[in-house]
């Protein structure tokens, strides 16, 4: 993912950017939610006193 953030930051390739988002959404954004549900039924401890 590192790989596509980088190419996205420093291109203005429309066809560059369509590949980056299809290859981020097939690698993985099912990572990502399941890794957003993990976190979110976690509970809270301690704060940023």
């Amino acid at each position: 993912m590192l790989e596509m953030r980088n190419l996205l930051s420093h291109t203005y390739d429309n066809n560059a950017f369509l590949e980056a988002i299809e290859t981020i959404e097939k690698k993985h954004v099912k990572t990502l939610e399941r890794l957003h549900q993990w976190l979110k039924n976690q509970p809270v401890t301690g704060g940023l006193d």
